[in-house]
Formats: C-alpha cells, structure tokens, sequence
C-alpha cells in the first residue's frame, strides 16, 4: 500500500484510529513534493476526541499542516461509529480490511485485501458519501 502511494495523485484514507508513522511519513513527502498529490484522511469523530493512540492527534496535524484535509466522521445512526478501514489510491486500487491505520495493527493478525475494478468504486463512493457528511477538523 504505502509503495502504491509512492507515485499516487491522489489517496482517501478512512479509519477508526490513526498514528501510523510509515504511513504519516509518506504521505507527509508526497504531500511536500513537487507534483500535485491530494490527501484526504477520513477518521471517527469520538476516537479523536480521546487521547488515544497516542500519536494520533500530532500524526494528524502533521498531515493537516503539509496540506492534507482531515474529516471528522461520525458513522451512520445504526452501526454509531465511523469503523471503516479502507484506503483508495488514484480512484484504481482500494486497501480495505480489519486494520486500523496504528502502530498496534502492525502488530497484530490483521487481514488487507487489494481491490482494483467495479469494487473500488463502492469503496470510494462510501468513503465520500461519509466524508461530505464528516466535519472538517481546521
């Protein structure tokens, strides 16, 4: 995922949690580069208000400073949470699967799954039905 962003333009990311630093780091460079990159991270609005992970709120105002547009989500009335963990590169390829974007899913048994054709489009229209109904954090 991470070597798909390396020469992406453009990748929205929805997750429960965030402070990934493998993944801030890219996203980071791309953001600072010379070509035109967007960046869109999607993320539960009540696990931003916590204090954990740790990292998340600073990981996230790294992004949001470099140029990234942070969406506070708020999930649908039914399941209560924004829970997705689902990232779409280039409007062609979605990661999608069990994994938050955190430190502790690398260490966990966590399923990924790379999608490409029809189902990448699912992935992403969820992701922008969910981002135009977020808030976006300033």
């Amino acid at each position: 995922m991470l070597e798909a962003m390396n020469d992406a333009s453009e990748v929205i990311l929805g997750t429960y949690q965030y402070d990934h630093e493998g993944l801030t780091d890219v996203l980071e460079r791309r953001l600072r580069g010379r070509s035109a990159f967007d960046c869109v991270v999607l993320l539960d609005r009540e696990m931003h208000s916590l204090r954990t992970p740790y990292q998340q709120r600073p990981r996230l105002e790294r992004l949001r400073r470099a140029g990234a547009t942070i969406v506070l989500c708020r999930g649908t009335p039914s399941t209560g949470a924004f829970h997705a963990k689902a990232v779409v590169i280039d409007r062609k390829t979605a990661f999608a699967g069990s994994a938050n974007m955190t430190a502790k899913s690398l260490r966990n048994g966590e399923l990924c799954f790379r999608l490409r054709g029809p189902p990448v489009l699912d992935v992403l229209q969820f992701l922008l039905n969910e981002r135009d109904r977020g808030e976006e954090l300033q």
